[in-house]
């Protein structure tokens, strides 16, 4: 995702030129949640017009489920005054729901300080969300493989010392799911007479 130049932008011109030509969605909404600017890349992401945005509330086009994430995250940045990060989804043009992941910045008014408006900077998450789901449904197939059965998997990263193992893994050495797996715990369960040969073929 690009990145605004400043973490605290008091002046609007300032970040409206970045924002004509960025090929993320740059809005600005009031405290309250409505749109006061909407970049022209909101019609490549969303198929909507910036004018049909501008003077409506943000919520009319966040899916209905993700309203209190949204309105959670929105207080905290007004009660602290941090930006932050989240996923919702919004509506497009076909009244279908597009996820966004969006960065959320503040403006503050020049004279008093007070917060004015809030920046988010948003791209299309559609892919990143489909990875994640599908990441998912594997782990979740190959769980319920390896559980009928009855065999598990693990695999070892030595670059980073990192030790991943299956639920099959867990249920075959009767472990909860509150086990954190690395190279000592798993050679303390090997039988003395065979650590020897595990550890050698571990490491070639």
């Amino acid at each position: 995702m690009n990145m605004m130049p400043t973490t605290q932008i008091r002046n609007k011109n300032r970040y409206k030129i970045f924002a004509e030509f960025s090929s993320d969605l740059i809005s600005t909404i009031t405290p309250q949640g409505v749109f006061t600017y909407v970049s022209p890349s909101v019609h490549n992401i969303l198929g909507l017009d910036a004018e049909v945005l501008v003077g409506n509330h943000l919520y009319n086009y966040i899916h209905p489920d993700d309203i209190d994430i949204f309105t959670k995250h929105q207080l905290q940045i007004l009660e602290n005054q941090q930006h932050t990060s989240l996923l919702f989804r919004m509506m497009n043009h076909k009244n279908e729901y597009v996820w966004m992941e969006t960065r959320v910045q503040l403006i503050h008014d020049a004279k008093t300080g007070m917060i004015k408006e809030l920046i988010l900077i948003s791209n299309n998450a559609n892919d990143k969300i489909m990875q994640e789901e599908k990441f998912k449904q594997t782990e979740k197939i190959l769980s319920e493989t390896q559980s009928l059965a009855k065999i598990g998997s693990w695999n070892y990263d030595p670059s980073k010392d990192e030790i991943f193992w299956s639920s099959g893994m867990r249920t075959i050495y009767k472990l909860s799911n509150d086990f954190v797996p690395s190279i000592k715990a798993y050679t303390s369960m090997i039988h003395p007479e065979d650590k020897e040969r595990v550890l050698k073929n571990l490491l070639e």
